[in-house]
């Protein structure tokens, strides 16, 4: 054996390691090729494989010394097991297949991810602007109570301000009728006291026989004890009316004696009426409201009374 073949078989020896670890990251990159794996590092492994390989490397031509041995190694560089095994073909094209669906399957996951945070958030808007509407529509209530609530109290101040008015009124009304009646009675209790000289006047002259000029004076006085009870009837003065109603009645008695020339009825007559027109100016003078039942009642006799 010559040097030159000695080489070849040294390295031929040495290639089968390489082919090995070749195979085996084949195996590890796609651990479903055992088998052709295998088959090609037992092939290299084979004495009667390496030899036919060594011979071809004697007999090739070209090159210097030394390096023809490279061409075994090229040789099993440029075919590997692995591209030949159609496993590995149609389980790469499945885990091609594979990998666009898990994408596909993770946009999907996306998508519907996406389309339920837009769903939370309009519901969220949604509940917002309901809640702002409620609010919006107490907020207005309270308005509405608060306007209602302020017309009320206007028509209240409105209702009181002329009840006030009314009043003021009515009390006004009532302190001119008091003030109306206190200058009434005055002026009654002024009138009946001239109606008093008058016939006390009149009483004089009776008892001196002097009839003259006396019935047209008793006329006069029985006018105005009218004109008198008519005025304390309508202020209310009902025991002051009756005082002077009854006077009256004893001047017309008075009268109509001295139509007859009865001197003494006459006197007797205007006696009495003087007694119940002083009972009345007495009632007037205190200004006092009527009361009692009749001006007799309260003025029993005539004071100063004589017997003219």
């Amino acid at each position: 054996m010559t040097l030159t073949a000695a080489v070849i078989v040294l390295l031929a020896a040495q290639a089968p390691p390489a082919a090995s670890a070749s195979g085996a990251a084949s195996r590890a990159l796609d651990p479903q090729q055992p088998a052709a794996a295998d088959a090609s590092t037992a092939q290299e492994a084979s004495p009667g494989a390496r030899a036919p390989d060594a011979a071809a490397a004697t007999k090739a031509p070209g090159g210097p010394s030394g390096q023809p041995a490279a061409a075994p190694a090229q040789g099993a560089e440029t075919s590997p097991p692995s591209e030949a095994s159609p496993g590995a073909r149609a389980r790469n094209a499945a885990a091609g297949i594979a990998r666009p669906a898990v994408g596909a399957a993770e946009g999907d996951r996306a998508a519907a991810d996406r389309e339920a945070a837009q769903r939370e958030e309009q519901l969220r808007l949604d509940a917002q602007a309901l809640d702002d509407a409620q609010r919006t529509a107490e907020l207005e209530q309270l308005h509405k109570e608060l306007e209602d609530l302020r017309g009320e109290v206007d028509s209240q101040r409105a209702r009181a301000d002329a009840l006030e008015a009314r009043l003021a009124a009515r009390e006004a009304e009532e302190a001119r009728r008091e003030a109306a009646a206190t200058e009434a009675t005055a002026a009654r209790a002024q009138a009946t006291g001239a109606t008093l000289g008058e016939l006390d006047q009149a009483m004089r002259s009776l008892s001196q026989g002097d009839a003259a000029g006396i019935d047209a004076a008793l006329a006069t006085q029985a006018d105005a004890l009218e004109r008198t009870r008519r005025d304390a009837q309508t202020f209310g003065a009902r025991d002051e009316a009756a005082g002077m109603g009854e006077s009256s009645v004893h001047v017309a008695e008075a009268r109509e004696a001295l139509s007859r020339g009865d001197l003494y009825s006459a006197r007797l007559a205007l006696w009495r009426a003087a007694l119940a027109a002083r009972a009345a100016n007495r009632l007037a003078q205190e200004g006092a409201p009527a009361q009692g039942t009749g001006a007799g009642a309260v003025a029993p006799a005539a004071p100063g009374y004589s017997g003219y």
